[in-house]
């Protein structure tokens, strides 16, 4: 009887209530469109992502997606027309920096279609229509502004709010107005694994007139050589900037200013690679800060002198948040690679202004210009901690020497869960400090400072804590035993004003004469006196060319001089990326008085023959003097082309004199119409003598290497290139020369089939290292990877693999929770020991949005290990009715789909190589795997009945810094649907799930679960405005390796209305019964009943939306849950969003 009662309960209350969403709150980033199906359908939200995005029928099955394809750019869905019209829903989940976007180039709503033809001259328009006028009439504007508050009893209350809007028109004849507004509270950069970058945020509005323009928000200001050669960078700011320009008969100038708060700081990294090791490469801030978020699409990265491109099908891939570089497989990172970075990363020390502006004439043959820059930091505006007046005095009694600049970084407070705190102990007559949770101790908030392996007393350890903790080491017969110190780096404050004049005269006959003047003032400290005699610099050049031409000849002799002053500063780099190293030096300027000459000649004939001699001096004042002479040549004719260079520098220095060689010739022949055959042989000599020990320099080295090559083109897409080398690498050992290791390798890049149904491209850098002198085992690197796509029997059996193999390094995954507003995180903190202090093993994914009020933040260690690494993604499509050509109604109602995919990184021993994607070594350190086999039959809603078989295994193994952690599952689903009349459905799902996690440290992740579901449901569908559906579910589920046990019983209904374009309802109510055997305050004990309690449980929910006006629409939420044992839990939200 009570069970009838509960049972007529629900039917009532989902009449009541109704809702978007199957039960169960899982992510805040899900989200769910309940749509009538049409060949195009156009989501509502921006930012979705490829995982995990499926459309659901009528009654709740997965429709595959051989029947509708997605593009994620324009957030729509394109269906096959085979499919019957019927309401779906479409689930997937969106990247949180765009939760909320929702944009339209223009507003269907304010159409208007009338059948009856009306010519131009006399069509009016009704006063009825002209209420859906956009609000930005006469401008072109697309995008949405989203206002809403979100409550319940069990959290605070939180607003949520998201601006995307871009304007551009005229406001007048004279006035164009370009804007963009992209406000979404993120606080992270975007990614940097394509080539081409989305901002999130960004705000700026400009004004345009004829000759002037005025521009407010996000500033890019990007300034080369050629405009002011003594000042270039490039800067990303939020100010104002103007400008103007001024025509004359003859002449113009152009008359800008800016004055702007600066989002970056610059930094250049300069790094050897390692053999084998493709990434992460770490880069840091400019106060040798281990973590650092760099601003997107700042950086410039370079090999060996040569600029990359960024992209996952290009050179690099960067990742903003973390600070990490890693390279593709068409780049392999070895020994001898030398790598620059060039970023701006976000600083945390000071707010910091820039001022910029200038002044350019140009007429005929003149050019002049200046200008100015200033950009310094706000002293008493610290974006940290403010500094104390102690703080301040030590950094008054420093001046401009940062080894001056540290300060102890203990400040009292007290006890906070949330926080890691320490005790002030004392051992053997020492004040150490020593990791505490006792609230009655004196607390101490502690920074700690990594100062370098052994060169601290304390070291890190795996610690249960949300966060990191150090321990005090004793040193050991006097060696340090710890890598960081309880004391903190003092950043002071800096100021650098520049100011530039450049020049430049046309001659009459191709040539030209110039001039360019730069005066600095740098303070380094803007809290100390002391050394500002340094501050000031000056810098000039002058230049001067001349073209003569003699029948097919064309002579261009060329010279320059420039000084640079010890104490003049530039914002950047100055010279070449690798100067220093063409020169010999340790940095490009030395703190001395730097002179630079050089002097060349161009010589060309008939655009086949170039040849160019140059010579360079170069003087750091007391220090150096370094004489270069540089011969390059090409040929290139219709079949040949030939590359020349050889370069000689003799340096002499106070510490050292070098003598350094470099050589190349570079060889192509083309043989007919496709194929060509090439070498190359090429070296250096660096030969350097150390006057100190009066002998060879153990850094002198040489290398020569000799390549063979060829390659296959044509018309069509097809190509081959292959190039096998042969390297050897020499240097000072004991005095002598010594051969230190030989490498041989193969390049081989190809596309080998390019047609429509079949498709297959090759590409891998092998290397073998051989080392010589060192007592080293022989190693094997290698990146390559296979792309092969064929579609048989008129695509009826589809294939499609993708292999990667490679070599990198694994960080040691380090995290921690961080508590934010309510509802706006994604994991939740269950104190499961009562102890009321918050352990990683305490943290899981909240169920209910209530619940989540925490981050996962990831703070990657500066430990990294050498990996082996391989990818492989294989998919097959087989429809029996294609493949046997047939018309047979039988072999049409079959579909099978096979998709694995496999990654894996392995510890890296000797020269094995890991070729096996679904290998078991013991090497392991982390790995995902996926085995999904389906098979359909009677596809599609005009049969009476239909099953699908679904097989899905799934594997995850990842390296953090308390170890290894470990989930497997496999299930075995089959799907039956059957309609019992046009409008009622009835479905019935089993599945069998085995889950398995494991964790090396915590017992709480060690469980096996076995778990039996059975799920019947009916659905009630009309053509157009209602589905209403009653289903049951019951689960079985056991921890095999524990005590815990459940049966679940959950009787619910979910019912959905939409009244055309105005308004839809939606909504759903569950009564759930979990008979528990078990410890419910445990990890399994959550996780098996996911997030309710043991007894009787009711989970309701319920959404609508209302178009408002054509350009304006509500939306209200709500949902709550009661538990046997807890009073009912609410939460709601009322969203108002506005479209553009």
């Amino acid at each position: 009887m009570q069970f009838r009662i509960l049972f007529f309960l629900s039917i009532l209350l989902a009449n009541s209530f109704v809702f978007a969403q199957n039960f169960g709150w899982k992510n805040p980033n899900f989200r769910q469109d309940s749509i009538l199906l049409s060949d195009t359908i156009k989501l509502q939200n921006r930012g979705i992502l490829s995982e995990k995005f499926q459309v659901l029928d009528s009654i709740g099955n997965p429709i595959p997606k051989e029947f509708y394809t997605i593009n994620f750019e324009r957030n729509e869905v394109y269906f096959n027309s085979s499919i019957a019209k019927q309401m779906v829903k479409i689930q997937y989940f969106v990247n949180p920096k765009l939760a909320e976007s929702v944009f339209y180039a223009k507003n269907p709503n304010i159409i208007v279609n009338d059948a009856k033809p009306v010519d131009i001259f006399h069509l009016i328009e009704p006063n009825s229509k002209q209420a859906n006028k956009d609000v930005f009439d006469g401008l072109n504007s697309k995008g949405s502004m989203v206002r809403g508050i979100r409550f319940g009893n069990n959290q605070s209350a939180s607003v949520q709010s998201s601006l995307d809007l871009e304007l551009s028109g005229k406001l007048s004849d004279d006035i164009t107005v370009n804007a963009a507004i992209a406000d979404n509270n993120v606080p992270i950069e975007s990614d940097g694994y394509t080539q081409n970058l989305q901002e999130f945020d960004k705000v700026y509005i400009e004004l345009a007139s004829k000759n002037s323009k005025i521009r407010a928000g996000h500033i890019d200001i990007n300034t080369n050589q050629e405009r002011d050669f003594f000042n270039p960078f490039n800067q990303k700011v939020t100010g104002l900037q103007l400008s103007t320009q001024l025509k004359g008969e003859k002449s113009s100038t152009n008359i800008f200013a800016s004055g702007s708060i600066t989002r970056g700081e610059f930094m250049r990294v300069n790094f050897v690679g390692q053999d084998g090791n493709q990434g992460p490469y770490r880069l840091s801030g400019k106060n040798n800060e281990l973590y650092v978020i760099i601003i997107s699409g700042s950086e410039k990265v370079y090999i060996d002198g040569v600029l990359l491109e960024r992209g996952e099908q290009n050179d690099y891939v960067i990742n903003y948040n973390t600070g990490e570089i890693s390279f593709t497989s068409n780049r392999l990172i070895t020994a001898n690679t030398r790598i620059n970075v060039e970023y701006l990363y976000n600083s945390r020390n000071y707010s910091q202004a820039l001022l910029y502006g200038g002044a350019e004439y140009e007429s005929e043959r003149l050019k002049l210009s200046g200008f100015f820059f200033s950009q310094g930091d706000s002293k008493n505006n610290s974006l940290g901690n403010d500094l104390t007046d102690a703080e301040k005095q030590i950094l008054a009694n420093a001046g401009n020497d940062p080894d001056k600049m540290y300060t102890v970084s203990a400040e009292k407070t007290t006890y906070d869960s949330n926080k890691i705190l320490y005790r002030k102990v004392n051992q053997n007559g020492l004040d150490i400090f020593e990791y505490s949770t006792d609230p009655n101790d004196e607390l101490y908030q502690v920074a700690f400072t990594y100062v370098g392996a052994n060169q601290g007393c304390y070291r890190q350890i795996n610690a249960n804590q949300n966060g990191k903790v150090f321990q005090y080491n004793e040193a050991i017969a006097g060696v340090l035993q710890g890598d960081y110190e309880p004391i903190k780096q003092l950043i002071s404050p800096k100021k650098l004003q520049i100011y530039t004049l450049n020049g430049q005269y046309q001659l009459k006959n191709n040539g030209n004469v110039g001039f360019n003047l730069g005066l600095s003032n740098y303070d380094q400290n803007l809290f100390s006196s002391i050394d500002d005699q340094n501050n000031s610099g000056l810098a000039t050049r002058v230049y001067g060319e001349k073209t003569f031409s003699f029948k097919n000849w064309k002579i261009t002799p060329y010279a320059e001089w420039n000084f640079i002053n010890k104490n003049y500063k530039s914002a950047e780099r100055l010279r070449a990326v690798e100067f220093a190293r063409d020169f010999n030096l340790e940095q490009e300027l030395s703190g001395v008085n730097q002179n630079f000459i050089t002097a060349k000649i161009n010589s060309s004939w008939k655009e086949k023959f170039n040849a160019q001699y140059k010579f360079d001096y170069l003087e750091n004042t007391g220090l150096y003097k370094g004489l270069r002479n540089q011969l390059d040549a090409n040929y290139k004719t219709e079949k040949d082309e030939i590359v020349a260079q050889a370069n000689i520098l003799s340096t002499k220095a106070m510490l050292q004199n070098t003598n350094f060689a470099r050589y190349m010739v570079d060889g192509k022949r083309k043989i007919g119409n496709k194929f060509w055959v090439g070498a190359r042989i090429w070296g250096e000599n660096n030969d350097i003598d150390d006057l100190t020990k009066n002998q060879k320099s153990d850094l002198s080295f040489k290398w020569n290497e000799f390549q063979l090559k060829g390659g296959f083109a044509d018309s069509i897409g097809h190509k081959i290139d292959l190039t096998v080398y042969q390297r050897q690498d020499d240097s000072v050992r004991l005095g002598t020369w010594q051969n230190i290791q030989q490498s041989k390798g193969a390049i081989f890049n190809s596309t080998l089939i390019q047609k429509q149904n079949h498709q297959l491209s090759l590409n891998f850098h092998y290397r073998r290292v051989n080392y010589q002198f060192l007592d080293a085992p022989n190693e094997d690197f290698m990146t390559g990877s296979v792309k092969w796509y064929k579609a048989f029997f008129n695509q009826g059996l589809q294939l499609n693999v993708d292999y990667e193999v490679g070599s990198g390094v694994e960080p040691q995954r380090e995290f921690q929770y961080v508590k934010v507003s309510d509802g706006m995180g994604i994991y939740k903190w269950t104190d499961y020991n009562g102890d009321g202090i918050e352990q990683i093993d305490e943290f899981e994914v909240a169920e209910f949005i209530d619940q989540a009020n925490y981050i996962r933040v990831y703070t990657n260690t500066i430990e990294y290990l050498k990996t082996n690494k391989n990818q492989f993604n294989f998919t097959l499509r087989f429809r029996p009715k294609q493949v046997f050509n047939t018309e047979n109604e039988f072999w049409n109602r079959w579909m099978f789909q096979q998709n694995i995919s496999a990654s894996n990184s392995l510890r890296k021993e000797g020269t094995t190589l890991e070729w096996n994607p679904f290998t078991n070594s013991a090497q392991i350190l982390g790995k995902t795997r996926s085995i999904r086999s389906s098979i359909f039959f009677n596809q599609g809603t005009q049969y009476k009945w239909s099953s699908n078989f679904i097989y899905n295994q799934q594997q995850s193994q990842t390296y953090v810094y308390t170890g290894s952690e470990y989930r497997d599952s496999d299930s075995y689903l089959l799907q039956t649907r059957y309609k019992i009349l046009q409008d009622l459905i009835a479905s019935f799902d089993t599945e069998y799930m085995m889950i398995n996690s494991d964790s090396e440290l915590f017992m709480s992740r060690r469980y096996k679960l076995n778990n039996l579901r059975l799920s019947p449901k009916i659905t009630y569908q009309t053509e157009k405005a209602l589905v209403a559906s009653l289903f049951y579910n019951y689960q079985k589920k056991k921890n095999v390796s524990g005590e815990e046990q459940l049966n679940q019983s959950d009787l619910g209904t979910e019912i959905q209305w939409n009244s055309s374009d105005k308004m839809s309802l939606l909504g759903s109510f569950s009564f759930i019964n979990n008979k528990f055997i078990g410890n419910q305050e445990s990890v399994v004990g959550n996780q098996m009943m996911e997030g309710l309690r043991a007894g009787n449980n009711f989970v309701w929910q319920l959404q609508l939306q209302r178009q408002i006006t054509s350009f304006l629409q509500l939306n209200i939420s709500y949902d709550g849950r009661k538990t046997e044992e807890n009073k009912p839990i609410y939460t709601g939200s009322v969203q108002v969003q506005a479209r553009f």
